[in-house]
């Protein structure tokens, strides 16, 4: 697979879609779970239920938050390396940077220039290093870049009130017990059989005894003209302390169970000055 294509998990990845590899796993027969280096991991899956929060779910929401300190999250602004799987093990200067739970922006180098990554809610879009600018589906944009602020938001507020917590207990990936919690947001249109609001789904597994947030899996589209979906796990590591708050500094992501990127964070600074117009092309 071309370098460049590997700059995001979204950047440049129609060349990916044309892989054989990752197009003969997506097509076959979509099982439960999925391997990874860590151990094999339930795809997340869809119920349709909004406004539905466990009351396991919101014990494990609420002692995350207590763990992670820092009050209601506004955003943070990274810098760092990002070394990309397949090629080589060279570093690449990169910025992450994100406002609430829903504007993302990496920009980052690779051999071959400079590309940025940009969502802004619901419209997502990749810039190449020759300045080509291509759209992302929208519920991939729902999933963001590494989605650990998610688990951050105010889950009592008006905000969130359509959004459903629904728990899992602990499960295990590898050998590591995890608390599994689905997280399910509304998501554009509806369905046509049904009528009922589409959703979006994100999986977030903690640490049931430090309740620090370990992986967060996504299923999702690289195309909007191709709808095969890749699953994409996240795993957070290298918590620092950054004022009164715990932040992950190392986002580890594989596709389809494949070494994808490593971004190790050097410094990072909370509620930056950044606007939405900074997460737009």
């Amino acid at each position: 697979m071309p370098h460049a294509s590997r700059i995001v998990r979204h950047v440049l990845l129609f060349a990916a879609l044309s892989s054989a590899l990752y197009v003969a796993k997506a097509q076959s027969p979509a099982p439960l779970t999925r391997s990874t280096p860590d151990g094999d991991v339930t795809i997340p899956v869809k119920t349709g239920v909004l406004g539905q929060k466990d009351p396991a779910a919101v014990t494990e929401i609420t002692a995350h938050q207590a763990a992670v300190g820092g009050g209601p999250w506004v955003g943070m602004q990274g810098v760092g390396k990002i070394v990309y799987a397949g090629n080589s093990a060279t570093p690449y200067d990169a910025t992450l940077s994100n406002l609430r739970s829903d504007e993302f922006r990496l920009d980052a180098g690779t051999s071959s220039g400079q590309t940025s990554l940009r969502i802004h809610r619901l419209i997502g879009k990749t810039q190449a290093s020759d300045g080509t600018i291509a759209a992302l589906p929208p519920e991939t944009s729902l999933s963001g870049l590494f989605p650990f602020e998610i688990a951050r938001m105010d889950m009592s507020s008006a905000a969130a009130s359509h959004i459903s917590l629904l728990d899992h207990g602990i499960t295990a990936i590898g050998n590591t017990p995890l608390h599994r919690i689905t997280v399910e947001s509304p998501s554009l249109g509806h369905n046509p059989r049904t009528g009922t609001q589409q959703t979006h789904v994100v999986d977030l597994y903690f640490d049931p005894a430090t309740h620090l947030l370990v992986k967060s899996v996504a299923f999702d589209s690289l195309s909007n003209s191709r709808k095969v979906n890749f699953l994409f796990v996240v795993t957070y590591g290298d918590y620092r302390s950054v004022g009164n708050a715990l932040v992950p500094f190392r986002f580890v992501e594989t596709m389809e169970g494949d070494p994808y990127w490593t971004l190790q964070l050097s410094t990072v600074t909370l509620t930056p000055t950044l606007t939405s117009k900074d997460f737009e092309f």
